[in-house]
């Protein structure tokens, strides 16, 4: 086995070797029995955890071979450890895993496929075939490897150690996984994921306190050996990742994961909160904005520690609830550069960033006093504002009135804190049919360019009935 000592070389096939040799009854991944999490959790220690990668790159070794060019095996869920399994399996037997969505259309799966030369599908055993499969196999030539179950895969005290030799310096460029873009502007991109990456989330605990970091600490002060993290997250993000496996190993962490194929809601989170004794969770905003409604839960998680949302932007109304309870950090990072840099402001600046000097970040003015990034342009004389309501639209006159009034007002207020005044007026507004809902993305974010493909009509219908001037709410039918 080869060692490695210094925060930042470390690989993590190497430190999972490692954590099982030394501290092999450590429980790494607590997995919930049921939504109803006071039955229990299955419970996996660093050496049953070590053994079963073993067992899977011996397993994959014996179907394909070991290979020399880092060849693609494309896999999609359920949220379960294969996912790690799989990861670290591949790179023991020379592959690199390419986590898909389920939720890619046929042309955004098929142009991932070809831009990854990738012929190896990995199924799970127990699991219907994914739709999004069976379609790509219609016109690429795909070969599907059944991966046991997590079960068979965890039987595995008398396997051989599968040897993992490369160090740091040879291993620094290769890749770690395969993940992608959402594809809200288009076709998702591959984005390759590579072993120096995912040494960036151990470096960070070399940042030292420096001049210029406001005495910030770095968001991984909350990472402590033992402390109990749980994120709904789906395994496919760069964020789950970080979390149920990096910091796992990295940090000493230990994993609770929901129970598979139960979709979180606010009964699961509710449950947690009672019983699963959770320290540090990382969320997306959703959860956040959901929670902040729901005050018969938000004083179940006054003994977490710290709420991490990362993912998109959070309601500052219901992040402010919420960090009365329990501290909510913003957090915010890339798939292509993770987390690193991310300093804890003060509780009160919940939706502020702090980054520390060494992470190299550069913002630029815009104007004097102003540093921010403006999206705009939709190729019309003025633009307009596309509403997706989260309940029926009224179908009472005065209540839809009361409707509009309310959107209006939010569109002045952000009209007030934005750098360009007046671009969108507050009459210019397009309510979505219910029965064709925004196309959303894993992290439940908006296909901008699937979303507006799918109301192409109807925006041109708006700006025909207009001509050169502002208008009003209308309905997408």
């Amino acid at each position: 086995m080869t060692r490695t000592t210094y925060n930042g070389t470390r690989l993590i096939p190497h430190v999972v070797d490692e954590v099982s040799a030394t501290e092999p009854n450590r429980i790494v991944y607590s997995v919930a029995l049921s939504a109803d999490i006071s039955k229990g959790f299955y419970e996996i220690s660093a050496r049953n955890f070590a053994n079963a990668v073993n067992k899977t790159a011996w397993w994959l070794q014996g179907l394909i071979g070991r290979s020399d060019k880092f060849e693609t095996i494309a896999y999609i869920k359920p949220h379960d450890i294969r996912y790690f399994l799989i990861t670290l399996a591949c790179i023991k037997a020379g592959y690199k895993v390419l986590f898909l969505s389920p939720n890619n259309s046929k042309e955004g799966a098929a142009a991932i496929i070809n831009a990854t030369s990738c012929r190896l599908w990995v199924h799970p055993q127990g699991q219907p075939r994914d739709p999004l499969l069976e379609e790509l196999r219609q016109e690429h030539d795909m070969h599907v490897l059944e991966m046991p179950e997590v079960e068979e895969l965890l039987d595995a005290d008398t396997v051989a150690h599968y040897s993992y030799t490369k160090n740091y310096d040879e291993a620094a460029a290769e890749p770690f996984c395969v993940l992608h873009s959402s594809g809200s502007t288009g076709l998702p991109k591959t984005i390759t994921i590579t072993h120096g990456l995912v040494a960036t989330v151990d470096a960070v605990q070399l940042l030292p306190p420096t001049e210029g970091d406001h005495g910030f600490a770095p968001w991984t002060t909350y990472l402590e050996k033992g402390a109990r993290m749980y994120s709904p997250n789906v395994l496919l993000h760069a964020s789950a990742i970080i979390m149920n496996l990096l910091s796992t190993f990295f940090y000493g962490t230990h994993s609770i994961m929901g129970p598979v194929d139960v979709t979180p809601d606010m009964n699961l989170f509710e449950s947690l909160a009672d019983h699963g004794e959770i320290d540090v969770w990382l969320v997306l905003p959703q959860y956040v904005n959901e929670l902040g409604q729901a005050p018969e839960i938000l004083p179940k998680l006054r003994s977490s520690i710290v709420m991490a949302v990362a993912g998109g932007p959070v309601s500052p109304e219901s992040a402010a609830e919420v960090n009365k309870f329990v501290r909510v950090f913003n957090l915010t990072g890339t798939t292509e550069g993770f987390l690193t840099g991310n300093l804890l402001v003060d509780q009160d600046d919940l939706l502020h960033f702090a980054f520390h000097p060494y992470s190299g970040f550069d913002f630029r003015e815009v104007e004097p006093g102003v540093y921010e990034h403006w999206v705009v342009g939709t190729g019309q004389k003025f633009p307009a504002l596309l509403v997706e309501l989260n309940d029926p639209e009224p179908s009472d006159d005065a209540v839809l009135e009361q409707l509009v009034a309310a959107v209006q007002k939010q569109i002045q207020k952000a009209d007030a804190l934005s750098l360009y005044k007046g671009y969108l007026h507050n009459d210019c507004i397009i309510f979505a049919d219910r029965e064709r809902p925004f196309v959303r993305t894993d992290k439940l974010t908006i296909k901008r360019q699937a979303t507006l493909n799918l109301y192409q009509q109807d925006i041109e219908k708006f700006y025909i009935s207009r001509g050169d001037e502002a208008g009003w709410a209308v309905r997408a039918r």
